[in-house]
C-alpha cells in the first residue's frame, strides 16, 4: 500500500470524490469495481485504522503521513 499523506485540500477531494460515487451509484450492493473505487479504499482505510493506537502504528511503518 502506497504512503497516504492527507492535508486539507488532499482530504476535501477524497471527500467530494466520495460523495460524488455515491451521488452516481445507486447500489452499491450491484455496483461494478470501478463505480465505487473511492468508497472501497475509505472501506479500507477504516478497516485498518480503529483507535489512535491504530494511526500511530500506520505511520510508524510509514503508510500514514
Amino acid at each position: 500500500m502506497a504512503p497516504l499523506s492527507l492535508d486539507d485540500e488532499r482530504a476535501s477531494f477524497l471527500i467530494n470524490m466520495a460523495a460524488l460515487e455515491l451521488c452516481t451509484t445507486s447500489n452499491f450492493q450491484e455496483a461494478e469495481p470501478e463505480d465505487s473505487a473511492v468508497c472501497s479504499y475509505h472501506l479500507l482505510l477504516s478497516l485498518l485504522v480503529h483507535r489512535e493506537e491504530d494511526v500511530q502504528e500506520l505511520r510508524t511503518k510509514h503508510l500514514l503521513q
